[in-house]
């Protein structure tokens, strides 16, 4: 796991990387079924069972609550690949793709589209740090997750009310809020 002083957003996202190779390597690409609100009900589980772990010492299972965040960043950045059926197409090229083992071919082009993904969320992580100061080095694990959890609420409510997850230019959009997520958790893996 990446913490401490010198770590930053970019060694989170790093190992997020590295822990989605491995799960695609475990699992393939049975994620690309997912519906809009499968992704949005993902990342909600792993929201909620992260919340629920720092705030209670009972656990039964003993991973610890970390992979839970990397685990959002993840579904949310697969998620902002899988909103464009296109690219999803055009990666993997196969009515089938989610029964099969990835193809070197499909590896690369997805994980080129992952690390797109994550270029876009730093760079809005730098001018959003820029604007507001670097606040989120003041703030609580436990609020942070609080405010993970209310972001993935808000995602529900948009979906399914119909909103798409397409509109990059919607500042208060779930694409917004996918980056917004992903951010948050790895603030709270850099307050490790």
């Amino acid at each position: 796991m990446v913490s401490g002083a010198k770590a930053t957003i970019v060694d989170v996202l790093n190992q997020a990387l590295g822990i989605f190779r491995e799960k695609m390597n475990d699992y393939g690409p049975a994620w690309i079924g997912f519906s809009d609100l499968g992704f949005a009900d993902q990342i909600f589980i792993k929201a909620f069972r992260y919340k629920t772990l720092i705030h209670t010492k009972d656990r039964k299972i003993p991973d610890p609550p970390e992979l839970e965040l990397y685990a959002i960043i993840n579904y949310c950045v697969l998620f902002l690949i899988a909103r464009n059926k296109e690219t999803i197409a055009d990666i993997f090229n196969s009515p089938t793709a989610m029964f099969e083992p990835v193809s070197p071919e499909a590896q690369n082009k997805l994980l080129a589209k992952y690390e797109d993904e994550i270029h876009i969320t730093v760079k809005l992580h730098e001018q959003k740090d820029h604007d507001y100061g670097s606040a989120w080095r003041s703030l609580s694990k436990q609020g942070m997750a609080d405010m993970i959890f209310s972001k993935v609420l808000r995602m529900k409510t948009m979906l399914s009310a119909g909103r798409t997850p397409c509109d990059d230019h919607d500042l208060d959009g779930i694409g917004a809020t996918l980056r917004d997520l992903i951010n948050y958790s790895a603030f709270i893996l850099l307050l490790e």
